[in-house]
Protein backbone atom coordinates (compact mmCIF):
# COMPACT_ATOMS: atom_id res chain seq x y z
CA UNK A 1 0.00 0.00 0.00
CA UNK A 2 1.58 3.39 -0.88
CA UNK A 3 1.78 5.80 1.66
CA UNK A 4 0.46 10.01 1.38
CA UNK A 5 4.13 10.63 0.56
CA UNK A 6 3.97 8.11 -2.18
CA UNK A 7 1.44 9.15 -3.59
CA UNK A 8 1.97 13.41 -3.59
CA UNK A 9 5.23 12.29 -4.93
CA UNK A 10 3.90 10.21 -8.22
CA UNK A 11 1.56 13.01 -8.31
CA UNK A 12 3.74 16.13 -8.45
CA UNK A 13 5.91 14.23 -10.75
CA UNK A 14 3.41 13.71 -12.98
CA UNK A 15 2.23 17.04 -13.28
CA UNK A 16 5.38 18.67 -13.71
CA UNK A 17 6.55 15.57 -16.29
CA UNK A 18 3.24 17.59 -18.27
CA UNK A 19 4.66 21.22 -18.87
CA UNK A 20 8.26 19.97 -19.28
CA UNK A 21 9.70 20.65 -22.43
CA UNK A 22 12.55 19.28 -24.72
CA UNK A 23 12.75 20.52 -28.31
CA UNK A 24 12.24 18.15 -30.66
CA UNK A 25 12.97 18.89 -34.36
CA UNK A 26 10.49 16.64 -35.63
CA UNK A 27 7.77 16.78 -33.35
CA UNK A 28 8.21 20.28 -33.01
CA UNK A 29 7.52 20.96 -36.48
CA UNK A 30 4.51 18.68 -36.70
CA UNK A 31 3.21 20.98 -33.90
CA UNK A 32 3.19 24.11 -35.37
CA UNK A 33 1.65 22.54 -38.80
CA UNK A 34 -0.77 21.50 -37.00
CA UNK A 35 -1.37 24.94 -35.48
CA UNK A 36 -1.01 26.58 -39.04
CA UNK A 37 -3.91 24.65 -40.21
CA UNK A 38 -6.32 25.10 -37.14
CA UNK A 39 -5.32 28.48 -36.34
CA UNK A 40 -5.34 31.16 -38.90
CA UNK A 41 -4.72 34.37 -37.07
CA UNK A 42 -1.69 33.07 -35.50
CA UNK A 43 -0.23 31.78 -38.85
CA UNK A 44 2.16 34.82 -39.24
CA UNK A 45 4.03 33.87 -35.40
CA UNK A 46 3.22 30.41 -36.37
CA UNK A 47 5.60 30.87 -39.71
CA UNK A 48 7.83 33.07 -37.83
CA UNK A 49 8.98 30.44 -35.46
CA UNK A 50 8.58 27.76 -37.82
CA UNK A 51 11.65 29.55 -39.74
CA UNK A 52 13.34 30.28 -36.65
CA UNK A 53 13.44 26.54 -36.23
CA UNK A 54 14.66 25.63 -39.36
CA UNK A 55 17.05 28.09 -39.57
CA UNK A 56 18.37 26.60 -36.14
CA UNK A 57 17.38 29.91 -34.33
CA UNK A 58 15.94 30.01 -31.42
CA UNK A 59 12.07 29.69 -31.44
CA UNK A 60 8.80 29.49 -28.54
CA UNK A 61 7.58 26.49 -27.30
CA UNK A 62 4.99 25.34 -29.58
CA UNK A 63 3.30 23.16 -26.99
CA UNK A 64 3.45 26.21 -24.42
CA UNK A 65 -0.45 26.79 -26.00
CA UNK A 66 -1.60 23.81 -24.56
CA UNK A 67 -0.99 24.29 -21.16
CA UNK A 68 -3.11 25.17 -18.82
CA UNK A 69 -1.18 25.02 -15.58
CA UNK A 70 1.94 25.82 -14.89
CA UNK A 71 4.65 25.60 -11.81
CA UNK A 72 2.41 27.77 -9.77
CA UNK A 73 -0.39 25.57 -9.46
CA UNK A 74 1.52 22.47 -9.33
CA UNK A 75 3.18 24.34 -6.41
CA UNK A 76 -0.02 25.79 -4.96
CA UNK A 77 -1.41 21.76 -5.45
CA UNK A 78 1.26 20.46 -3.43
CA UNK A 79 0.79 23.33 -0.81
CA UNK A 80 -2.41 22.02 -0.10
CA UNK A 81 -1.64 18.48 -0.29
CA UNK A 82 1.42 19.14 2.61
CA UNK A 83 -1.40 21.25 4.46
CA UNK A 84 -3.81 18.02 4.32
CA UNK A 85 -1.79 15.66 5.55
CA UNK A 86 0.20 17.58 8.19
CA UNK A 87 -3.01 18.13 10.12
CA UNK A 88 -5.48 15.85 11.79
CA UNK A 89 -8.24 15.03 9.35
CA UNK A 90 -12.23 15.49 9.85
CA UNK A 91 -14.43 16.47 7.55
CA UNK A 92 -14.59 20.22 7.93
CA UNK A 93 -10.89 19.46 6.57
CA UNK A 94 -11.45 16.81 3.82
CA UNK A 95 -14.35 18.93 2.52
CA UNK A 96 -11.96 22.19 2.79
CA UNK A 97 -9.22 20.53 1.03
CA UNK A 98 -11.18 19.09 -2.03
CA UNK A 99 -13.03 22.78 -2.31
CA UNK A 100 -9.56 24.14 -2.77
CA UNK A 101 -8.66 21.34 -4.80
CA UNK A 102 -12.11 21.92 -7.16
CA UNK A 103 -11.39 25.69 -7.25
CA UNK A 104 -7.58 25.03 -8.35
CA UNK A 105 -8.88 22.77 -10.92
CA UNK A 106 -11.47 25.22 -12.32
CA UNK A 107 -9.00 27.65 -12.41
CA UNK A 108 -6.71 25.84 -14.88
CA UNK A 109 -10.34 25.23 -17.48
CA UNK A 110 -10.37 21.72 -15.88
CA UNK A 111 -6.91 20.04 -17.03
CA UNK A 112 -5.01 20.26 -14.03
CA UNK A 113 -6.42 16.72 -12.78
CA UNK A 114 -6.92 13.94 -15.40
CA UNK A 115 -8.40 10.56 -14.74
CA UNK A 116 -5.02 9.26 -13.73
CA UNK A 117 -4.35 12.31 -11.28
CA UNK A 118 -8.20 11.71 -10.30
CA UNK A 119 -7.45 8.35 -8.79
CA UNK A 120 -4.15 9.15 -7.01
CA UNK A 121 -6.33 12.29 -5.43
CA UNK A 122 -8.60 10.23 -4.39
CA UNK A 123 -6.16 7.31 -2.30
CA UNK A 124 -3.55 10.61 -1.27
CA UNK A 125 -7.21 12.07 0.79
CA UNK A 126 -8.53 8.93 1.23
CA UNK A 127 -4.98 8.05 3.23
CA UNK A 128 -4.89 11.29 5.06
CA UNK A 129 -8.48 10.37 6.31
CA UNK A 130 -8.06 7.08 7.75
CA UNK A 131 -9.54 7.36 10.89
CA UNK A 132 -13.05 8.87 8.87
CA UNK A 133 -15.63 6.09 7.99
CA UNK A 134 -17.18 9.33 5.78
CA UNK A 135 -14.19 9.80 3.71
CA UNK A 136 -15.09 7.90 0.93
CA UNK A 137 -18.44 9.01 0.15
CA UNK A 138 -17.21 12.78 1.43
CA UNK A 139 -14.87 12.79 -1.86
CA UNK A 140 -16.73 11.22 -4.38
CA UNK A 141 -19.64 13.34 -3.43
CA UNK A 142 -17.61 16.91 -3.19
CA UNK A 143 -14.92 16.61 -5.76
CA UNK A 144 -15.25 17.92 -9.29
CA UNK A 145 -13.09 16.42 -11.14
Amino acid sequence: MKTTEQCKHDLMDDLYLCISYEPSRENDILCMMERYLKCEKERPTILENLHNLLDDKPYQNPYAVYYFYGKTEIQTLESLLTAYVSQTVDEGVLRRTIAQINALHSQCGGELIDQWRSSMLEEFLLLGADTLPSACSIIHDAKQW
